[in-house]
């Protein structure tokens, strides 16, 4: 489950900012759509990616999952780890993603990680940047997001060795060290090597002073068309499907996702 939220946490970019047309329920906490043609209906809610199993967010998706009774529930990022055995479980290991598809495994409705892979994600940012970019990248976004958690919602072990372990091979450098890292790190972001400095503001898409900032803006600009497309291709005839979508996604798509299914239902 640890992969739901490492491929989708802080996923915004310049394109997805909510704008003024942007009125989804819950404007402020969190964002909803609701979009349907004659065949298919599509709800999708905003991941604030809260992982905190008191925050009243997840009564919400909650909510919103026993009111559509969905045929089909999609979300961001992609597979990985044993099944969770608690709502708790659920959302410390993937967030809003984690509840969803742990209330679609007690309804046995199938449950779809709509995401490119990080093999993928990894190849098309390669065409653009260099391997130690591309790297740093990764793990900071790992860093970024374990740091301020618990140790209970760590994985076990030193955190940049599991990124490491993670990303290095991605591209190319499975043999990478810590100490090959270290001088990545300041060879590409001029700074020293200090993992616990890390926070989510060194890969905000709205920034473009670090490198890592500009990554992840080209990076979320490719995985938002592939996400839209698997959830207009999840809205066959009489679906009802539930998605969840980082929140700056969601009012972006509005419009996309809008055009698309009204394109299949002329066909």
């Amino acid at each position: 489950m640890l992969s739901i939220v490492l491929a989708s946490v802080f996923a915004v970019q310049l394109a997805s900012m909510p704008d003024a047309t942007c009125k989804g329920e819950g404007e402020g906490n969190y964002r909803v759509i609701d979009v349907k043609n004659s065949d298919a209906r599509v709800v999708v809610f905003g991941d604030r990616h809260s992982t905190d199993p008191a925050d009243p967010f997840f009564h919400e998706v909650e909510r919103l999952v026993t009111e559509l009774s969905p045929t089909v529930i999609v979300v961001e990022g992609q597979p990985g780890g044993p099944k969770p055995e608690s709502r708790t479980v659920a959302i410390q290991h993937g967030g809003a993603g984690g509840l969803a598809c742990w209330l679609a495994s007690r309804s046995s409705v199938p449950c779809v990680y709509a995401d490119l892979t990080e093999d993928e994600e990894a190849r098309r940012l390669l065409k653009k940047y260099q391997a130690d970019e591309v790297l740093v990248y990764f793990v900071v976004r790992v860093l970024a997001y374990f740091n301020p958690r618990p140790a209970a919602e760590r994985p076990p072990g030193d955190l940049v060795e599991f990124a490491l372990r993670r990303a290095a091979p991605l591209v190319g450098k499975p043999t990478a060290s810590q100490e090959d890292l270290a001088m990545m790190w300041r060879r590409v972001l001029h700074r020293r090597f200090d993992p616990k400095e890390v926070t989510t503001d060194w890969h905000h898409p709205f920034k473009k002073e670090m490198i890592t900032q500009r990554i992840s803006r080209e990076d979320n600009a490719l995985r938002e068309p592939y996400m839209i497309e698997q959830l207009i291709g999840a809205a066959t005839p009489g679906a009802r499907v539930f998605a969840v979508y980082g929140e700056g996604h969601v009012c972006s798509m509005r419009r996309r996702l809008r055009d698309g299914l009204q394109k299949n239902a002329k066909h």
